[in-house]
């Protein structure tokens, strides 16, 4: 039971680290187009990020890219990282 208690809590932790209104703003400010957000991206930012983005869109020319959306808490602002 502590096992089930303990994975819904990580869960929940995990769901917190994504900022999807940031994320959206930071890709549409870019030029990119049908973004969809593939949630926590665990290893992709670097140690001033709050917030670990995963997305798929289609860029400024066209192709489509996969990558992260790395946002601080409240001084640093979103940074794009493929």
């Amino acid at each position: 039971m502590k096992y089930l208690i303990t994975a819904i809590a990580l869960s929940f932790m995990l769901m917190g680290c994504t900022d999807e209104d940031s994320s959206t703003h930071a890709l549409e400010a870019a030029g990119f187009t049908e973004i969809q957000f593939t949630g926590w991206s665990a290893f992709a930012c670097g140690e001033g990020d709050t917030y670990h983005t995963g997305f798929s869109a289609v860029n400024p020319v066209g192709n489509r890219v996969n990558g992260t959306v790395c946002c601080g808490l409240v001084v640093k602002d979103c940074t794009l990282r493929f």
